[in-house]
């Protein structure tokens, strides 16, 4: 069959508007072509949305939802619109992409389209009505008249006396209330009453339940599903009959023999019975608590050191877990890597060993030595580390992250992701700038990275030279025919770098043997683009001086030979004009 080739998405749109939002059938517009142009006629067309530019996604056989089929889609000078419906939950806002398919209507097989092309980011955002309204709203603008009771639930109000408790919850707050059912647990108070003897005391409390012998307890069996309620009162066992090794210490706690010394409190208390002691400070105002060993919160609210030498020195909602970890300040930061910093920001993590979160907010600095900021920057976290905060639902790296690693992300509201270790990564849509001096210009439109000196690198990826007049100086002519002798001596080959042999061969010289042809540049290890560009132009200018020089030889050799050829068909003539006369005359009587 014919192999038609696709050319461009024209649009791919949300149908419908206003409260339409959650609709998945979006347009879908497209054009056809083969070599000799566009293409007309009826055509059957298939579509399958995938996660990924490539590859297959393990559902649904191929893609995330079923292929839709359009059969016999009438296409004009190229020219085709379908309505595609892959229904709602095919968009979690994630990244989408769409494949495509064609073939003559009704025969043949179905030809792939070589390029996926990405879902526009309005079907990604069917699910983000609730998130869109809640940003339209004003703080404390709903009140109790304006929410639907139908759908949201008013501030609870009610309270119940005592001995009864809520068994309703009503859509406008109120509570209706019922007798409280009788508690799992027995509080036993000791009273004062009249002993038998008159005088006043003690009263004796006496406790009875079911027998169960001693002897038919097995070794760990006493458990909370081992006896019935109330099976075991002080008659059924001598003393000391039920030890440690009687009970099951999945279920029962052991005797505690620890004792915190002063100033120490219980850390942790294991079912064998053994503790951790350490220090905790609740200072009972701000909420801060310090349980780490030389652990410090300066201040803020809710901020906890657990990590030993661990600082937080401020903020609300911070963690430094981490040993000898640091918060500076903000809120919901958590640094739990070992030496991990996070000097601010909100929703900031540094998981990694001696990572750093300079600011910003829901960045991670997930790998040992890593280094993120800005907004959403993320270095991909160690392989079992837990993950906090901004290191949440990151893609993880390897058994240390990806290690020495920096990334910067502008304010774009999307994660920014390392890929791998010992990365310098940049997100920047303004541009990149670099200077020796304290002064900033703008960078010009169609650049991406652009220096002080001139040179910049375009944004369709060509690297300019800055080359004015006006920055140079010490003029001195070139002689075009030497270069160009120069250049034919000059050794050609081509080779790989060392440490990149992935990147293929290479043709060219040596910077030795052009720094020792030429002199040009500082040093003989090295080439400068404008050195390269400036020798290939010289040598064609002394080319052309070359071929100028030969045609202008050729041309007056031409001209000569011209000459003596015109002398000689002269002579020639006058010989013939002779023998002629003489024919002439002796044929006269």
């Amino acid at each position: 069959m014919k192999r038609y080739l696709y050319a461009a998405v024209l649009a791919a749109t949300l149908s419908g508007g206003g409260t339409a939002l959650a609709d998945s059938t979006f347009s879908y517009q497209g054009r056809l072509e083969q070599a000799s142009g566009p293409v007309s006629g009826s055509f059957d067309l298939r579509f399958t949305l995938y996660g990924s530019a490539s590859g297959n996604d393990p559902v649904n056989g191929t893609g995330i939802a079923n292929p839709l089929t359009h059969s016999g889609v009438s296409v004009a000078g190229g020219q085709f619109t379908v309505m595609l419906d892959f229904g709602d939950a095919a968009f979690t806002g994630a990244q989408r992409w769409l494949g495509v398919e064609v073939r003559p209507a009704g025969s043949g097989s179905f030809v792939a389209f070589t390029q996926r092309q990405p879902v526009t980011p309005a079907l990604n955002a069917i699910h983000a009505e609730d998130a869109a309204l809640a940003q339209s709203v004003p703080d404390n603008s709903v009140g109790a008249t304006a929410i639907d009771t139908a759908q949201v639930q008013r501030r609870i109000s009610g309270t119940c006396p005592i001995g009864q408790a809520i068994a309703t919850v009503n859509a406008d707050g109120g509570v209706a209330c019922a007798p409280a059912p009788p508690s799992d647990i027995i509080r036993v108070r000791g009273r004062k009453g009249i002993v038998g003897d008159g005088t006043s005391g003690s009263v004796a409390l006496s406790l009875e339940a079911d027998a169960i012998i001693a002897s038919q307890i097995a070794n760990n069996a006493v458990g909370t599903a081992a006896l019935a309620d109330g099976a075991i009162t002080t008659a059924k066992f001598a003393d000391g009959s039920v030890n440690h090794l009687k009970t099951d210490t999945g279920q029962v706690q052991r005797r505690v023999p620890t004792t915190c010394p002063e100033g120490r409190v219980f850390r942790r208390i294991a079912l064998g019975g053994t503790a951790e002691c350490g220090v905790t400070t609740w200072d009972g105002i701000n909420n801060n608590v310090i349980s780490g060993e030389n652990a410090t919160v300066s201040g803020g609210a809710s901020n906890t050191a657990s990590g030993s030498g661990s600082v937080v020195s401020g903020g609300v909602f911070n963690t430094a877990s981490g040993t000898y970890a640091t918060v500076s300040g903000g809120a919901l930061n958590h640094a739990s890597g070992q030496y991990a910093t996070i000097t601010g920001g909100s929703l900031n993590g540094a998981t990694g060993y001696a990572a750093s979160v300079l600011g910003g907010f829901d960045n991670c600095a997930g790998g040992s030595y890593s280094l993120a900021m800005g907004r959403r920057a993320k270095v991909r976290p160690g392989s079992s580390t837990t993950l906090y905060a901004g290191c949440l639902d990151v893609p993880r790296g390897g058994a240390n992250g990806d290690s020495g690693t920096f990334v910067f992300a502008d304010s774009q509201d999307a994660d920014f992701v390392s890929t791998g270790t010992n990365q310098f990564l940049v997100r920047a849509q303004g541009g990149v700038y670099f200077t020796k001096g304290d002064s900033i210009a703008s960078i010009p439109a169609g650049r991406f990275i652009n220096t002080e000196t001139g040179a910049h690198l375009t944004t369709g990826g060509t690297w300019t030279n800055a080359s004015s007049r006006v920055l140079k100086t010490a003029f001195a002519a070139v002689q075009p025919g030497q270069v160009l002798d120069k250049v034919l001596a000059m050794p050609l080959t081509t080779w790989e770098y060392i440490k990149a042999p992935e990147a293929g061969r290479h043709l060219g010289p040596v910077a030795e043997d052009f720094h020792a042809l030429f002199g040009l540049g500082d040093r003989d290890d090295e080439i400068s683009t404008s050195d390269a560009g400036g020798v290939a132009l010289a040598a064609i200018q002394g080319l052309a001086q070359r071929q100028e020089a030969e045609l202008e030889a050729l041309s007056q050799q031409a001209g000569e030979a011209q000459r003596r050829l015109r002398a000689d068909i002269a002579a020639l003539r006058t010989r013939i004009a002779a023998l002629q006369q003489d024919d002439t005359t002796e044929a006269t009587p």
